[in-house]
């Protein structure tokens, strides 16, 4: 019994060996000389960049093009809020105050108007 155990290690350890001798060298990983790298670098920087900036104004006219309230005056813009208040809910479960806002408006308006 003990002599098929060191039979099974000795073979395990020779298909180990012979495997390793048998494997490919890792190559060093790939240095390359900044003042090289340099402009690619710069120019795939520059490509993220005017992405993401187009990105950010395709959202923003599109959000300009969908929220419109009133600005007649406070109460309609009140109620003008109000369905925006509601599909925002609807997206993270809580309902909206049925009158509107909770909070009172000329409060902020008034402090915006004494602050800035």
């Amino acid at each position: 019994m003990k002599t098929s155990i060191y039979k099974i290690a000795a073979t395990y350890i020779l298909i180990l060996l012979t495997a390793q001798s048998f494997a490919q060298e890792i190559p060093e990983q790939y240095r390359e000389n900044f003042a090289e790298s340099f402009p690619i670098r710069k120019e795939q920087r520059l490509e993220i960049k005017s992405y993401i900036t187009q990105l950010a104004k395709e959202n923003t006219d599109e959000s300009l093009k969908i929220f419109q309230p009133n600005y007649f005056s406070v109460e309609d813009y009140k109620s003008s809020l109000f369905p925006y208040r509601k599909i925002f809910g609807d997206k993270f479960s809580f309902k909206p105050h049925s009158e509107g806002h909770e909070f009172n408006i000329e409060q902020i308006f008034e402090f915006f108007s004494k602050y800035l």
